[in-house]
C-alpha cells in the first residue's frame, strides 16, 4: 500500500521553483500524509513528525533516512538544538 502511496503521489507536477527545493514534491507529500494521519493539524505538527518520526516510518518506501532527516526544519535537527 505505501509503495502505491508513493506512486500516487510521484505522479503530480511539481511546478515549485526548481532552485528553490530541497525536496521532491513526492517526499513531501508522503510525510505531510503520513503526519496528517498521526494527528498532526499544522505545520508546525508536521515539521515536528518530520524530524522526530520520519525516518524509520518512511525508510520502507525506499526514501534515504538522510534525505528525510533533513525535511525538518533546522531548527529541530539535533546539531541546532545542541548550539
Amino acid at each position: 500500500m505505501l509503495h502505491r502511496l508513493r506512486s500516487a503521489f510521484s505522479l503530480f507536477d511539481d511546478t515549485r521553483q526548481q532552485s528553490k527545493v530541497l525536496h521532491r514534491l513526492d517526499e513531501v507529500l508522503v510525510c505531510s500524509f503520513c503526519a496528517f494521519l498521526c494527528d498532526a493539524d499544522s505545520f508546525t505538527d508536521m515539521e515536528d513528525f518530520a524530524a522526530t518520526r520520519v525516518s524509520p516510518q518512511l525508510n520502507c518506501l525506499g526514501y534515504a533516512a538522510s534525505s528525510l532527516s533533513s525535511m525538518a526544519h533546522p531548527r529541530m535537527t539535533s546539531s541546532a538544538m545542541s548550539s
